[in-house]
């Protein structure tokens, strides 16, 4: 949650985060909640960090896993943005984001 990777944020909480590639393979973090997590439970593609975990992590080996990540980045970016006539959070700065991984080491 506090990596030093570029990461997805809306308002104020990051929400998704790419790993590097491997083999052809991307994975991304996606921060979807409990129940969409429970939801994706079946897809090979999808690995649970745990059952108390709002995060997942998702390989994206083709196309067809590229739109759907979108898609899934589209549901996020309505589920979290701010409510109608409140100004977004910014991201934490980055002295902010230091403190915060070094309490989670």
């Amino acid at each position: 949650m506090f990596s030093e990777r570029e990461a997805l944020w809306i308002d104020g909480k990051e929400v998704a985060h790419l790993h590097a590639e491997a083999n052809g393979v991307v994975e991304v973090d996606l921060r979807v909640g409990r129940r969409r997590a429970r939801e994706l439970r079946g897809d090979g593609r999808v690995h649970h960090r745990s059952a108390a975990s709002d995060w997942i992590e998702m390989k994206i080996a083709s196309d067809a896993d590229v739109a759907d990540a979108v898609a899934i980045f589209r549901i996020l970016a309505r589920e979290h943005a701010p409510a109608a006539g409140r100004r977004a959070k910014a991201p934490p700065s980055e002295a902010v984001l230091r403190r915060r991984r070094k309490l989670h080491e």
